[in-house]
């Protein structure tokens, strides 16, 4: 409100840290390693398919298992829609 109508409002700036894990297990061992330094991932991005090794769910899975509050959106081009 204050800043629609000209009032100055004092912002404070949010950064974010942005990794990338290729595997489920490298994703566990990330998720492990923040936790370990206190600071936590906020989220996940996961595909459902990342052979070879564990698929989408059981790397959510193993995640969840380490840090039950990390929030997950699963992302994949996968479909078992055909377009024949």
């Amino acid at each position: 409100e204050n800043a629609l109508f000209g009032t100055p409002v004092s912002v404070s700036s949010q950064g974010f840290i942005i990794e990338s894990a290729f595997q489920g297990r490298e994703a566990l061992d990330k998720v492990e390693t923040a936790l370990a330094n206190d600071s936590p991932y906020a989220m996940a991005f996961i595909d459902m398919r990342m052979p070879p090794g564990w698929d989408g769910l059981e790397t959510i899975k193993r995640l969840w298992q380490v840090d039950p509050k990390l929030q997950v959106a699963l992302c994949t081009a996968y479909s078992d829609y055909s377009w024949e």
